[in-house]
């Protein structure tokens, strides 16, 4: 009996990624494929003081389209809900941040030592 080996295709150059603060929530998504290739949005949100360990949920889509539409929704909610975008990725390429407040919110939170 010959095996076969199943090659996966990652598309790498669609996977997204971005985070928002609003004083002490912190929200982040992340449009990306799973161990089997499938598209999940993943989301993260919680306390800024406890980043990393607050709820998440990962939403399994049939496609990358339906998946984009989940993430520019969300994307869309946190603006509306007066979340400051901080850090996107859309691989290989960051965008800068040039709005002060969202500059000074990330110094606070580098420089705390719950972060």
């Amino acid at each position: 009996m010959t095996g076969s080996l199943l090659t996966m295709q990652y598309q790498l150059k669609q996977w997204q990624y971005s985070s928002w603060v609003k004083d002490t929530r912190f929200y982040s998504i992340r449009l990306c494929q799973n161990l089997f290739g499938d598209w999940v949005v993943q989301r993260t949100w919680g306390r800024n003081m406890t980043q990393g360990a607050g709820q998440s949920l990962t939403t399994d889509c049939d496609n990358y389209q339906q998946g984009l539409a989940i993430y520019q929704q969300q994307q869309a909610r946190r603006l509306k809900r007066g979340y400051i975008l901080y850090r996107t990725h859309l691989r290989s390429q960051k965008k800068s941040i040039n709005d002060p407040k969202a500059r000074a919110l990330i110094k606070f939170f580098v420089r705390s030592e719950y972060c």
